[in-house]
């Protein structure tokens, strides 16, 4: 839940129907759209205490809103070339869109045997403004053999995204200094933008073992391609945003390819009374690619894991069920993660994100230092 006061608005309509002779083109379409406004506002004060006569107080008062619209469009089509063979087709499009305010006090002051000492104060306010798109689209053919619970499937899996904004801030600090007053000034502009794509191809083949149980293999190739590209500008003192800022700006590629080999055993053909278990090896490689500022290394990292699965379902009742299960998996860090750039939009709080990786226990983390 996000905090604040939520005001969400919401529509959708829904189709489906059937054409054909015997009924074997089956078609189904919805469209989805939502409005959420919130609105926070929040006032903090901290107490840290050094010594018993040194004290710290920190506060702050900060008021923010965003407003977010969202289109999503779906449809599957499915179509059986007879009874053994059938093709589904299932695309996707949302449309997003964000606007964002918010403005806010922070203060600092100590108390030593006490006599308050200023240390620092700022004013602030921001606008953010991003839009963007993902569309996705998902081919499969399935093959039902002869002999119940042999099948094949084959799919492929496509997917486009692109992301904008551009952000204006303004932060006007003040800090103290043994009597001593020092203004500093932020005006910057910047615009951030990412983009991109996924393809994967998939097989997948069961086998029916026994009366009750069933082997399933499945291979999956997936490429990801995604690029980065932030440029800060900061005011030139007549209302240009023209002052190009290297240490705030990254431009960044990086692609992702995974390799996984995947078998289950399954056993119990009714979903009320059903185990499964298995275990994924996957192969990942991240390739990155920082274009600007140059100098930096290229990321070259190669990960082999296994993923185990678990899976029991178990109807107890007219209306009622049980269901325990376990899956492990990987997640890349996204694009926006991997860029090592300096954000100094507070700065009293000055953020650079790092990454590291430990090949040896095929991990990855990914932190914030703080440089206060």
């Amino acid at each position: 839940m996000q905090p604040g006061i939520s005001k969400t608005n919401a529509f959708g309509i829904n189709f489906s129907d059937k054409w054909g002779k015997k009924k074997n083109f089956d078609l189904a379409a919805s469209y989805f759209f939502n409005n959420s406004n919130n609105t926070n506002e929040t006032n903090r004060l901290s107490r840290t205490e050094f010594t018993a006569d040194s004290i710290r107080f920190t506060g702050s008062n900060a008021l923010s809103n965003s407003n977010n619209n969202n289109h999503r469009f779906n449809l599957r089509a499915e179509y059986k070339l007879d009874s053994n063979n059938t093709i589904y087709i299932i695309p996707s499009i949302n449309f997003q869109d964000n606007n964002s305010y918010s403005s806010g006090s922070n203060y600092t002051y100590n108390q030593i045997r006490g006599v308050i000492d200023s240390v620092n104060s700022s004013m602030s306010h921001s606008n953010n403004n991003r839009n963007g798109y993902n569309i996705n689209n998902n081919i499969m053919y399935r093959h039902s053999f002869a002999k119940r619970g042999r099948t094949l499937s084959l799919g492929i899996v496509t997917a486009f995204n692109k992301n904008q904004g551009e952000s204006f801030s303004y932060n006007a600090l003040r800090y103290y200094n043994d009597g001593e007053v020092v203004d500093s000034l932020l005006d910057q502009h910047r615009n951030s933008n990412t983009n991109g794509s996924r393809y994967s191809a998939r097989a997948n083949y069961s086998e029916p073992v026994g009366k009750q149980g069933q082997l399933e293999f499945e291979y999956e190739y997936e490429v990801q391609h995604n690029k980065a590209n932030q440029e800060t500008f900061s005011n030139d003192g007549e209302g240009n945003y023209d002052i190009f800022q290297p240490l705030q700006s990254n431009k960044f590629d990086n692609t992702i390819t995974t390799n996984t080999a995947e078998i289950d055993y399954r056993l119990g053909r009714s979903r009320d009374n059903q185990l499964s278990f298995g275990v994924d090896f996957q192969n990942s490689k991240l390739e990155g690619n920082r274009i600007y500022p140059p100098g930096a290394t290229p990321v070259r990292q190669q990960f082999n894991t296994l993923l185990p699965n678990f899976r029991w379902s178990k109807k107890i009742g007219v209306n009622s069920n049980f269901r325990l299960f376990y899956r492990a998996r990987t997640d890349f860090p996204s694009i926006d993660q991997l860029q090592d750039v300096l954000d100094i939009s507070n700065p009293l709080n000055v953020v650079v994100a790092v990454t590291l990786f430990k090949t040896g226990l095929h991990q990855f983390w990914i932190g914030q230092v703080f440089l206060c």
